[in-house]
């Protein structure tokens, strides 16, 4: 067995990968280590299969596996995971703003404590412009505080594991992954690493795809969203009945008039739109649901060099 298996996703990532490639070697071979490396490509659009299976080509210690489509980054990682094979995995990102450097931190930390199963990276500080920084933290902190489970904001995708946490991750039978949750579900003993995150290019994340991240987090870690829907609507009912016992409390005194109709309608129109809002939060636990009873698998690899 291997000391460790890196593990990493591409897509359309011709411009970084050879670069991520020499360099992640080099860190491997300066800390002596015994070594697989996996690369999973989330169905490039550009020359990255083929430089792939140039790199496996040349180096017996390499695994490329393309899937038919892009189907996410978090599937990605996980079929990575599911690959692996060494004492220890290293969960990283191809496209150098997590720098390959950031190896040699994490394999200090385990030589430091010994005693911790998972080692996870996160930013400090996040990177990029204020727009950035400022969403990015909205997300983390609204799936963070949504979750059941603790789950650390301003995560990046780097971390260190043992191949006993593998195996549990591995054998997990969900169709939709989110890795943070995957881990925080799967326990075990964890410890926070500080490591920067480079901003190198423009975010692939855009502001619809940080909400669809947060929706995603969200209904995949917590039913928080379910019981606030219960307690709004039982606030509701417990008003209505109140006003209720008013009104009939001023017709029975005869002052009742007619006015507020304005008020009225803009009440309909807020707990219409409270109704919609809660039928559609249910609807997309139910499209979870939907989703992992159809059976059909998290990713289909094309091929494998």
């Amino acid at each position: 067995m291997k000391d460790i298996s890196v593990i990493t996703t591409t897509y359309n990532s011709s411009n970084t990968i050879r670069i991520f490639d020499s360099e992640i070697r080099n860190h491997l071979q300066k800390l002596n280590l015994s070594y697989e490396i996996i690369y999973i490509d989330d169905g490039s659009t550009d020359g990255t299969p083929d430089i792939l299976k140039e790199i496996c080509g040349k180096s017996h210690d390499t695994k490329a596996f393309i899937f038919s489509r892009n189907f996410g980054h978090h599937k990605a990682l996980w079929a990575g995971i599911t690959k692996s094979t060494g004492k220890w995995s290293y969960l990283t990102d191809s496209d150098l703003e997590e720098s390959p450097a950031n190896l040699e931190i994490f394999w200090r930390e385990k030589q430091l404590h010994s005693e911790v199963d998972v080692f996870m990276g996160h930013q400090v500080s996040r990177r990029g412009a204020s727009w950035e920084r400022i969403t990015g933290s909205i997300v983390w902190r609204f799936i963070s505080s949504s979750s059941e489970l603790h789950i650390p904001i301003n995560l990046v995708t780097s971390r260190l594991f043992t191949s006993k946490v593998r195996d549990v991750i591995s054998n997990f039978s969900e169709k939709e992954i989110f890795i943070a949750h995957t881990f925080a579900f799967a326990g075990f003993r964890q410890q926070l690493v500080p490591i920067e995150k480079l901003s190198l290019k423009k975010s692939h994340y855009s502001l619809g795809r940080k909400f669809k991240l947060a929706l995603d987090g969200i209904t995949n870690t917590s039913i928080k969203p379910l019981k606030y829907i219960f307690m709004f609507g039982l606030f509701f009912e417990i008003l209505t009945v109140l006003c209720i016992f008013l009104l009939t409390f001023l017709k029975v005194r005869g002052t009742t008039t007619v006015e507020g109709w304005s008020t009225l309608v803009a009440l309909n129109l807020f707990t219409s739109g409270i109704i919609l809002l809660s039928i559609g939060t249910v609807g997309l636990y139910i499209s979870r649901i939907f989703l992992e009873v159809k059976g059909k698998p998290s990713f289909i690899i094309r091929d494998e060099y």
